[in-house]
């Protein structure tokens, strides 16, 4: 049951990330244009490695080739983008503060989640 477990929970996990990330390579010049919006050079490139991370990230998370590695660095990417692209305290539009806010703190809750995946499993009781 254990394994069922930690299968869906990562699926489920990453689910975000697929489906975002599908979207970026579908539109990197909307993507380009959002990261060149918050004052980030070479903005396309950074579309492109924002569309790799997400899809490569859940993929390696998916089939469980360097599952650890890829959990925390898109827990680093879930933080950056919280705070780069979801800074909801800055923004004079309540409605628009408020969207901003939830997203920020569903990243919050994916960086934890993904800390969670490299932590070692707890020992079985006797």
């Amino acid at each position: 049951m254990r394994d069922i477990s930690l299968l869906a929970g990562r699926l489920l996990l990453v689910v975000l990330f697929v489906v975002s990330g599908l979207g970026k390579w579908g539109n990197l010049a909307a993507t380009a244009e959002t990261i060149a919006a918050k004052g980030f050079p070479a903005p396309f490139a950074f579309a492109i490695l924002a569309a790799g991370a997400e899809m490569l990230g859940a993929l390696a998370i998916i089939v469980g080739v360097l599952p650890r590695l890829a959990a925390v660095g898109l827990a680093a990417y879930a933080l950056v983008t919280a705070f780069v692209f979801h800074a909801f305290w800055g923004m004079p539009d309540p409605g628009a503060a408020e969207m901003q806010s939830i997203h920020f703190l569903k990243n919050l809750g994916l960086a934890g989640g993904f800390l969670c995946l490299p932590a070692p499993a707890p020992a079985a009781s006797p």
